[in-house]
């Protein structure tokens, strides 16, 4: 999910649309708060395969609007064995969840973060969680608190809910959409399902007895739709607000010089944005899809694409973190609104070891970006799908993505194509000097195509200090040599962002559009 903006009259941030220099600030002084919940996991015929992302976003999106906080990146691939198998699914394994979750708090701890709380969606992220959260505390003696999806509201949701057993896509979780986004819940398209747990005799343990492992059966549906209600889902929803902003006052509380915020409305609920899907034009994007749905979307669509790119990486004084999360989310975009493919959420997180020590910079141990691409890979070939197409922006996220590939082939029988950086290159090497690779001109012309309002001219330096990639005037040529190494730049430009503009942006886009489009057709349309 991209950020639309930087800062909000309460004095919290969006890590994503700052640049480095003002995340190094925002960290040491604010709490962190990230959103987890899945954006491709099956919910039964009524709700999309976002539901979680989008109730986890709303809720840190509403804190944010009565608490002083760092709102992270959300964290939206995640572990939910329970709904493996249903349709399009895609359910990362606990050791890839565990080191993804693991990965982005240790690059925050990194540059001082004090606390990080993760609003969290998915009853069994909640187990891989505490790991992480046990870890973390011994690592790097930081607060890594979780306010969980059981957790939070219990009084209100034992008061009102009729079947608190049944969590997923159920009672509490329908009103909550009904109450949040109410033009993407299908009662129409619904049977009442009941899941009960069963209960332990009175007095033989100190606690209810829980059921561990289960699976959701073939509806989507654990719980009783018939009693959801916008209704409830306001009153959930405000309850849980309260009790996230309680927790951040209760820590926050012995900071020196931390910003008061606003205090909270009558009703948290109406500080929500209204949601509204974007068009998908002539492909499908896998988040709005709906659980009865997927055969159909397979017939149609013969190849997925995942848009990878970071969600916060430094980017200089004048572009966003989020500079490689928006570039490919666009190209995706441009993909799905004019060709037959399924177009998977955006992974915003890579391999990006040049800026560890840069502040907001998150990176993947090589180890778990690879586990995560392939536990994604092997979700869509189970699912069906037998062409994939990996839509990089990243440059030592490479390598990595073709073993991914190449393991794909051999495991699978999948074909995985990569596309990188080398799209449009020859409207490039026409456009642009060649100098650098990073936040450079080409880099920021592009951007500037995109999304003008994320640039900052202004802060634009040229810097063509030593690199880890030797500046040639073919940036995508294939070097002789190859050597690692960090951004040495002191402001983390690679190159002379000073010379561009948005016209030879729109050109780069295009062309870019047009190479990824012709090779999609050609995909689309081999035989295996």
């Amino acid at each position: 999910m991209i950020a639309t903006q930087k800062y909000n009259q309460t004095g919290s941030a969006w890590l994503g649309a700052l640049n480095w220099e003002a995340a190094g600030q925002a960290l040491q002084q604010l709490p962190v708060v990230i959103p987890l919940g899945g954006s491709a996991v099956e919910h039964g015929p009524h709700l999309p395969y976002d539901t979680d992302l989008v109730v986890a976003s709303a809720l840190v999106e509403v804190v944010a609007r009565q608490f002083p906080v760092l709102v992270a990146p959300p964290i939206d691939y995640v572990y939910a064995p329970e709904v493996d198998g249903h349709g399009a699914t895609l359910s990362v394994s606990a050791e890839s969840f565990i080191g993804l979750v693991s990965d982005v708090i240790s690059s925050l701890a990194r540059h001082a973060a004090r606390h990080i709380l993760i609003v969290a969606r998915g009853e069994s992220t909640l187990a891989p969680l505490q790991i992480v959260s046990r870890e973390m505390h011994q690592e790097y003696g930081i607060t890594v608190a979780i306010a969980s999806e059981a957790g939070l509201a219990h009084e209100i949701r034992s008061a009102i809910v009729t079947h608190p057993a049944g969590n997923h896509a159920g009672e509490a979780e329908t009103s909550l959409m009904l109450a949040i986004a109410p033009e993407r819940v299908r009662l129409d398209r619904t049977e009442t399902t009941i899941l009960a747990a069963p209960a332990a005799s009175p007095g033989a343990f100190h606690e209810p007895l829980v059921i561990v492992s289960h699976r959701i059966d073939a509806s989507g549906v654990a719980g009783d739709l018939s009693a959801a209600s916008a209704e409830k889902g306001r009153r959930i929803f405000d309850a849980s607000v309260a009790e996230i902003v309680e927790h951040l006052q209760s820590i926050t509380a012995t900071w020196k010089n931390y910003p008061a915020g606003d205090g909270i409305p009558d009703s948290a609920f109406d500080a929500i944005e209204p949601r509204s899907t974007r068009p998908a034009g002539l492909g499908i994007r896998l988040s709005d899809l709906y659980g009865p749905d997927w055969p159909q979307a397979l017939d149609r669509c013969q190849v997925a694409v995942l848009p990878m790119g970071a969600t916060s990486k430094e980017h200089g004084y004048h572009l966003p973190n989020q500079t490689d999360y928006i570039t490919a989310d666009a190209l995706g975009d441009s993909a799905v609104a004019r060709l037959p493919i399924l177009l998977l959420p955006t992974f915003g997180y890579g391999y990006y070891p040049a800026f560890v020590d840069w502040p907001g910079s998150m990176s993947l141990s090589p180890d778990i970006y690879r586990r995560i691409a392939g536990d994604i890979i092997a979700c869509l070939a189970n699912a069906g799908l037998k062409k994939i197409l990996l839509l990089d922006t990243g440059l030592s996220t490479r390598p990595v993505l073709e073993i991914v590939a190449r393991d794909a082939l051999r495991e699978h029988g999948v074909l995985v194509a990569l596309a990188t950086t080398e799209l449009g290159r020859e409207v490039a090497l026409d456009l642009f000097d060649g100098e650098g690779t990073h936040a450079n001109q080409d880099e920021t012309a592009l951007l500037l195509a995109i999304a003008p309002d994320q640039v900052d001219l202004s802060r634009a330096v040229a810097d063509l200090r030593p690199s880890t990639v030797i500046s040639r005037r073919d940036p995508f040529a294939p070097p002789a040599f190859i050597q690692g190494g960090k951004m040495r730049s002191t402001s983390g430009v690679f190159g002379d962002p000073t010379k561009a503009t948005r016209e030879s942006g729109v050109k780069y886009l295009d062309a870019k559009i047009h190479d990824l489009v012709t090779f999609l057709e050609e995909f689309i349309a081999l035989k295996l």
